[in-house]
């Protein structure tokens, strides 16, 4: 219209297109797992820390992320959203492991084409002891600004741990003729030293004796845990189980390593009647 009352009538057309931002799971940082071997295994804890990529032509606003779902076997206990501009700044997300509706500075602006350098996520979780080997997978969901979400997977790999414990060495303590070595109707008291013969460190190992000789009875055993003893437990079956001590007196045994006390300090005695060159 002008100032004399006339009027005129077009029309302008606007495409609508694909909104061009594409996001998704940059990479994934794997960090304390229960037996610091940089692997996951059966039984452990661990926390993965998950970075978003934006693959896009255009900027996207505001993104957030939440945990839309995990395989049986594995437990989110935690999760936390990364506080942009701060890397080890963290705000609690809920129960659920979604970080909507968290404060602006826990929101990226994710750039096109790019993978951020900041994390989004952190999840703490752990594996059953029964989880199967292979890979395990915790799908995320990426929300922004205009609350269009991209889903993502997140897969890890589960090893069996390079653990291989054996007797590392024996020491005798006492005999009862204390000339060092075992003769018929004598008692002993023998240590019992582990060796990891593997590379990952084996975490609270005890250890459980039994002599299949009915020559032989077992009359106590002990563990030890750097100066602390602690008395192990005689089954009806004649063996002696550690099984039972308390969680701090069981070894943790590094990697091609023989642990620096004795994992049991068993008694005995030999029956008058025994043969020999038996074996014990």
């Amino acid at each position: 219209r002008d100032l004399f009352g006339n009027q005129w009538q077009d029309s302008f057309i606007l495409n609508v297109e694909q909104y061009a931002a594409d996001l998704g799971v940059g990479f994934t940082e794997v960090i304390d797992d229960t037996n610091d071997d940089g692997q996951l295994s059966p039984g452990e804890s661990a926390t993965a820390i998950v970075y978003p990529k934006n693959i896009g032509t255009v900027k996207a606003l505001g993104v957030w992320a939440q945990l839309v779902s995990i395989e049986p076997g594995v437990t989110v206990s935690n999760c936390y959203a990364g506080a942009a501009g701060e890397v080890d700044a963290w705000a609690k997300c809920d129960s659920s492991c979604s970080c909507e509706g968290l404060f602006n500075a826990a929101l990226q602006d994710l750039e096109p084409e790019a993978t951020s350098q900041l994390p989004i996520l952190k999840m703490e979780f752990d594996l059953d002891p029964e989880v199967a080997l292979g890979t395990v997978t915790f799908g995320v969901g990426l929300v922004d600004n205009l609350g269009l979400m991209w889903t993502d997977v997140i897969a890890l790999e589960v090893v069996e741990p390079d653990i291989d414990i054996d007797i590392g060495f024996t020491q005798v303590q006492t005999d009862t003729s204390g000339d060092g070595a075992l003769s018929p109707g004598e008692s002993m008291t023998l240590d019992i030293y582990g060796e990891n013969t593997g590379s990952t460190t084996a975490l609270s190992v005890w250890a459980m004796a039994m002599s299949p000789n009915p020559e032989v009875t077992i009359t106590g055993c002990y563990a030890k845990n750097e100066d602390n003893t602690v008395a192990c437990s005689l089954n009806p079956n004649g063996a002696c189980s550690c099984e039972s001590i308390p969680t701090n007196m069981k070894a943790d045994l590094e990697g091609k390593s023989v642990s620096d006390s004795y994992l049991m300090r068993i008694s005995f005695d030999l029956s008058p009647e025994a043969s020999i060159g038996m074996p014990i």
